[in-house]
C-alpha cells in the first residue's frame, strides 16, 4: 500500500465510532495512481541508483507462479497495474492524505540508509 503510516492512523481515527464506516472497506493511499514501473523508477531515482532496465517477462513470471501454487486470479493481482481509487473514502469520511509517495518515501529511504547505508 502507499500510504504513509500517519495518514493510515489518520484514517482509522475517521473510521472509530463512525456509524456510515461500520461494515465498509477503503482504500487508503495517498491518492496518486502509479504504475509498477513508475514505482520501481521513483524507487531507484530516491536511492541514487540505475532505474531497472529489465523486467520479469509474463512467461517467467507465470511459470514462477504456476511452481509457487498462486491461483490465476492472485497471480493477476500481483501483475496488474491497477488503480487504488480512495474516493470512497473520501466521500464518507472525509480523509485526505497529507503525504505523497515523494515526501513518505524520502522518510523511508532515510530510515533505510542510517540502518543499512
Amino acid at each position: 500500500a502507499l500510504v504513509h503510516i500517519n495518514d493510515l492512523i489518520k484514517a482509522i481515527i475517521l473510521s472509530l465510532g463512525n456509524k456510515e464506516a461500520y461494515n465498509e472497506i477503503f482504500n487508503v493511499s495517498d491518492g496518486n495512481a502509479y504504475t509498477q514501473e513508475q514505482l520501481f523508477d521513483i524507487a531507484a531515482d530516491m536511492l541514487n541508483a540505475p532505474r531497472p532496465t529489465r523486467h520479469i517477462s509474463e512467461l517467467l513470471a507465470k511459470f514462477a507462479a504456476k511452481a509457487t501454487s498462486i491461483s490465476p486470479d492472485e497471480f493477476r493481482f500481483l501483475t496488474s497495474n491497477r488503480i487504488v481509487d480512495i474516493k470512497k473514502i473520501k466521500d464518507i469520511l472525509h480523509f485526505n492524505p497529507e503525504y505523497d509517495i515523494y515526501k513518505g518515501g524520502k522518510e523511508l529511504v532515510s530510515e533505510f540508509l542510517s540502518i543499512f547505508g
